[in-house]
Formats: structure tokens, C-alpha cells, sequence
């Protein structure tokens, strides 16, 4: 909505005025329901009703040299989102990320902050003129001291608290593994067959130790028929990651399959053919060990370590979403032998 709620409203109540004059009473529903639905989205986001300024709220929090940033965006008294952002430490890294940060968003006209990114009060003066002149009108930065703006700064705080626990289970996963970086991008597949029909494959992505099932993938397996679990994982790696290198998109840092070994000198040889160097580990459901491609014994960790526990969570996603993906191709060649 980018704050447009008013506008959005009227034009939907217009279309709405429309469907109806046409008789179209089931899309004149749909956009009464949205309308309403909108209204109450903006009523659960208002922080202050008799605002009338747009304000941000940044905060930051540095853990195991990485520095956290939380930033909230308030128009007008509604919170209408939220970024969060981790990043190396640098010196300075607070008051230049606040620069680059405002150099491609909309500066509003107050910016909440929990802690000072400048040395002195000169510094700070030169920071407010520095960002008044991009938006061509004044800007104050702002440590409150009043609780209505108190509580704004510690709302951003509470989202840097389940963050930081995420990216302290991804350095302890980081470590134990021997990891180049951190593993905040970690897709998992999961080869799921019945007999020797409707071989496929499911792929989730987790992003920062939670699903992004925007990114969730469904592969058919399509060069071979009957069971061989290898070429399935060499056929959906090289797939999945020959496309996604076309897209330019994002690689993950960490690629777990459902399987030991065999499965991930199968990844392995498939990401090595396209060229890619991505960490690969298999995890296997009997003993939940990690197999490394690098060396023939798994390694064993405590299964109730938080770190386990995420990857068995992955795992088993991968997992359930690759049986639900093989029924439901069952049950259409079903329906099409039954119509038959």
C-alpha cells in the first residue's frame, strides 16, 4: 500500500460501485471483504493516531561480529513495515549504513534510534544536515527520552531478539560444521518414490532458520524411470542450480540432502558440472548423522542441540513436501484412468 491506504480504499469502493451496477455481486463481495480487510490491517498498525509526520525507528545490536539492524518505517502513525539486516562489523558501520541505507529510501522527517552512531554533537549536527539536504527538508535524529517514543524504539528492539537467537544457531551451525560462511540461505531436497513410477523431488529453502516457502521447488524426475535415488539428486541439483545461476539468483550457502553419502557425492559431482562451489552435507534419517563429502565417517552431534534440531526440521520439510507432491501425482493418474 506504501502508505497510499486512503487512495487504495476509494478506488476499490469505486470498483466495487461498478461490479455491482454490472451485477457482478461475487467480485463486488471480494472487494468489499478486501476493503474491509484493509481497514483492519491499518487499525492493528496504528502506533500513534494524532501523528501526523512520517517517522522511522532504527536500531542496532552487535553479536559474535555481526551487527544487527532492525528498521521500522511509520507513516503518519501507522507502522507500515519492517526490514531487518545483519552485517560484518566495521568501525563506524552504524553512522555509513545509516548513509547508504537513506540513500535509496524515502528519509522521513524523525528517525528513532536506540543508541548514538555519531562521537559528538558536531558529528550528529553534520549527519541531521547531511540527510536534511537529500531530502530537502529538516531531519532529526533522535535517542527519546519521552515513553511513547521509548516504546516505539523498544517495539523494533523485541524483532532483534528471535533474530539474534536465529543467528546464533546459524554461527553454532557454522562452527561445528567447519562452514566458509554463514549458513543463512540453506535448501534441503528429498527424493520420493513408489515403486518405480512417480519419481520426484522436493526442494525448501529455509532463509535466516525459518522456511521462505516462496522459494519451496517441485521437480518431476525426467531422465531415467525406475529407482535410483543418485542419478535423481545429480538430476535436481544440476536442474535447480543450472536455473537459478541463469536467473542470477541467490545460491545457497548450505545444501543438505536426505540421504547419506552416495546422495551427496551425487550433489556434489551435479554442482561441480555447472561449475558452483557450494558446502554440501547429507543427513540420514537412521542414526540422524551428518555425512561430509570429504570424508567417509558422519559425524555424530548431541540430536537435542538447537542446530540438530533445525536441520532435522529442514530435513523433514524437504521430506513431507516431496510425499505430498508424489500423492498428488498419483491421485491425477488416477483420475485419469478412472475418466478413461
Amino acid at each position: 500500500l506504501k502508505g497510499n491506504y486512503e487512495e487504495t480504499i476509494k478506488e476499490l469502493r469505486i470498483q466495487m460501485h461498478q461490479a455491482t451496477i454490472s451485477k457482478n455481486f461475487e467480485s463486488a463481495i471480494e472487494l468489499r471483504n478486501l476493503i474491509s480487510s484493509i481497514r483492519l490491517l491499518i487499525q492493528n498498525q496504528i502506533v500513534d493516531k494524532e501523528r501526523f509526520f512520517d517517522q522511522d525507528v532504527m536500531v542496532f545490536k552487535t553479536i559474535e561480529e555481526r551487527l544487527l539492524v532492525v528498521q521500522m518505517s511509520i507513516r503518519k502513525g501507522v507502522l507500515l513495515g519492517k526490514k531487518d539486516f545483519s552485517l560484518d562489523c566495521q568501525f563506524n558501520l552504524e553512522q555509513d549504513f545509516l548513509k547508504a541505507f537513506y540513500n535509496t529510501n524515502k528519509i522521513p522527517h524523525e528517525i528513532l534510534l536506540n543508541q548514538a552512531c555519531w562521537k559528538d554533537n558536531d558529528e550528529k549536527r553534520a549527519l541531521e544536515e547531511f540527510l536534511s539536504l537529500k531530502r530537502g527538508a529538516k531531519v532529526k535524529l533522535l535517542i527519546p527520552k519521552k515513553p511513547e517514543k521509548q516504546n516505539l524504539v523498544k517495539l523494533a528492539e523485541k524483532n532483534l531478539d528471535p533474530y539474534s537467537e536465529n543467528n546464533n544457531l546459524l554461527l553454532d551451525l557454522q562452527t561445528a560444521l567447519n562452514l566458509p560462511v554463514l549458513p543463512k540461505i540453506i535448501e534441503c531436497f528429498d527424493i520420493s518414490n513408489l515403486g518405480e513410477e512417480h519419481v520426484v523431488s522436493g526442494m525448501v529453502r529455509y532463509k535466516n532458520g525459518k522456511p521462505d516457502k516462496e522459494n519451496y521447488r517441485k521437480f518431476k524426475i525426467k531422465t531415467f524411470v525406475g529407482q535410483d535415488d543418485f542419478a535423481a539428486v545429480n538430476e535436481v541439483v544440476i536442474r535447480r542450480y543450472k536455473k537459478l545461476k541463469k536467473e542470477a539468483g541467490k545460491m545457497p550457502d548450505l545444501i543438505v540432502i536426505d540421504g547419506g553419502l552416495g546422495q551427496i557425492k551425487a550433489a556434489k559431482k551435479a554442482l561441480e558440472s555447472l561449475n558452483l562451489d557450494i558446502f554440501v552435507i547429507g543427513l540420514a534419517k537412521k542414526q540422524e548423522e551428518i555425512y561430509l563429502p570429504y570424508s567417509n565417517s558422519p559425524l555424530s552431534f548431541n540430536p537435542n542441540k538447537k542446530m540438530m534440531r533445525l536441520l532435522r526440521q529442514i530435513r523433514d520439510s524437504a521430506h513431507i513436501f516431496s510425499i505430498n507432491y508424489n500423492k498428488k501425482r498419483r491421485q491425477m493418474k488416477l483420475r485419469s484412468q478412472f475418466k478413461s
